[in-house]
């Protein structure tokens, strides 16, 4: 989504579709700092998502949708994140927002204007930003 920060919204809910969103956030925004939006449901393999997308953020906003699926607990997530958060001496920031509106306000706070903010972990987390940012949702008119 063209602006300041740039939005990226990927529907990766599994380990390969993460690896693949990370080899692309390499190379379509190198040297870019990533504010990641992640939140999922509770039946994926979270380890594996955060093991390929979190070395690459410098910062961290979880939530979660509305759907009935959707993972419940921030607190566990956030514990099953802290270490791949870490940056040497200091990690990065970790935040905790209870729905998409909040996790996108959190999200502009801690990007700047030449950052770029990824919204990923679920395709039920990525349609209700698409409701927050107003944008149509897909249509298949074939």
């Amino acid at each position: 989504i063209a602006g300041q920060p740039t939005v990226v919204l990927d529907g990766a809910h599994n380990g390969d579709s993460a690896r693949r969103l990370a080899e692309a956030l390499r190379e379509q925004f190198p040297r870019r700092c990533i504010v990641l939006v992640f939140g999922t449901t509770r039946d994926k393999d979270i380890a594996r998502m955060f093991a390929e997308l979190l070395p690459l953020v410098d910062a961290l906003v979880l939530t979660r949708s509305r759907h009935p699926r959707a993972e419940t607990s921030l607190a566990e997530l956030a514990a099953q994140a802290r270490p791949y958060l870490r940056r040497g001496e200091r990690n990065a920031p970790l935040v905790e927002a209870s729905d998409i509106p909040e996790a996108f306000a959190q999200a502009q706070a801690l990007a700047d204007p030449g950052d770029l903010i990824v919204i990923t972990g679920s395709l039920f987390v990525v349609a209700a930003a698409r409701e927050h940012l107003g944008l149509a949702p897909d249509r298949d008119d074939h």
